[in-house]
């Protein structure tokens, strides 16, 4: 069935889908996206099919986001961030070498970070969401010691 995202509480992990094909407001949770990269926003148009829960309640399962949103802030910072590291480079007589090497070593970190977030499930423990700062500390190796920061979920 498809529909599409009118409502979407990231704190929390759920949201709410417009059905096309029903007149109906179906409630769905973060756990139940397939395949995705980002999380799902306002508008979103979705494929997804259509249970009930326990309680006779409509729910969405398998949810897949359709259409993809424009090119993550992220990816334009790290583009831009480059494009001003080699002007500079250049423009001040830098070591040309060095960007080769940051471009090696940006690669890199993003697929360890990849690697680790797919291999781990790194985002979510059980039903709730890891705060980014979380993220931060697991993935430069502090992991084994988030109990001990601020960050630290309560299970």
């Amino acid at each position: 069935m498809k529909g599409k995202i009118i409502e979407w509480h990231d704190a929390k992990g759920y949201g709410f889908i417009s059905a096309s094909e029903v007149k109906l407001r179906v409630f769905f949770h973060v756990s139940q996206l397939r395949r995705i990269k980002r999380r799902p926003g306002v508008g979103d148009n979705v494929d997804f099919e259509l249970t009930k829960d326990i309680k006779g309640r409509l729910n969405a399962t398998s949810v897949r986001v359709l259409n993809p949103r424009e090119t993550p802030a992220t990816v334009i910072f790290a583009l831009s961030f480059l494009i001003l590291t080699a002007g500079s480079l250049i423009i001040f007589n830098g070591p040309l070498w060095l960007l080769p090497v940051y471009l090696v070593l940006s690669v890199l970190t993003f697929g360890v970070t990849h690697w680790i977030s797919e291999r781990h499930n790194v985002g979510a423990v059980g039903c709730q969401r890891i705060p980014c700062i979380c993220l931060l500390y697991w993935v430069v190796g502090q992991g084994h010691s988030m109990h001990n920061h601020a960050c630290a979920i309560k299970r």
